[in-house]
């Protein structure tokens, strides 16, 4: 496991903790701008998703491992609670990049990725970023 710095917590093996901590120093040179808060709240929640996802995973698992898939009822309810919370962080992780991703759009470009009203955030959705944008926008953070 590997810590980390954003969040203060040990990430699992299988997330790229090393590569989100770089991105991280990436988007601070934006720590000034309006929309830094955006920017550190969305990339803060990708690796807080991942997180409960990976620990559901790992409880449904060893639930399923230890006990089958007809176990007693308050067992499968656990199983059941660990299934829902695998998903749920798991797409709420997707569309919390889609957001880090836009709110960095709208610091480099923001006629491209409005975000100066309230309107605005209510419309941010995964749909929104193509993987046009995506590189185009990882290459205007790396500069």
């Amino acid at each position: 496991m590997v810590m980390s710095f954003p969040i203060g917590i040990d990430m699992p093996n299988d997330f790229p903790t090393l590569a989100h901590n770089n991105v991280t120093g990436k988007l601070g040179t934006h720590q000034r701008h309006a929309l830094w808060p955006e920017c550190a709240a969305g990339w803060n929640a990708v690796a807080r998703r991942f997180f409960a996802a990976a620990k559901a995973d790992d409880l449904f698992t060893g639930s399923i491992t230890k006990n089958g898939a007809g176990p007693a009822v308050d067992e499968r309810q656990i199983q059941e609670e660990a299934l829902f919370v695998f998903f749920v962080a798991g797409l709420s992780a997707i569309e919390s990049l889609a957001y880090t991703l836009y709110a960095v759009g709208a610091i480099l470009q923001p006629g491209h990725f409005p975000m100066s009203l309230p309107g605005h955030f209510k419309a941010i959705n995964p749909s929104q970023i193509h993987p046009g944008s995506i590189c185009h926008l990882l290459c205007g953070l790396a500069c």
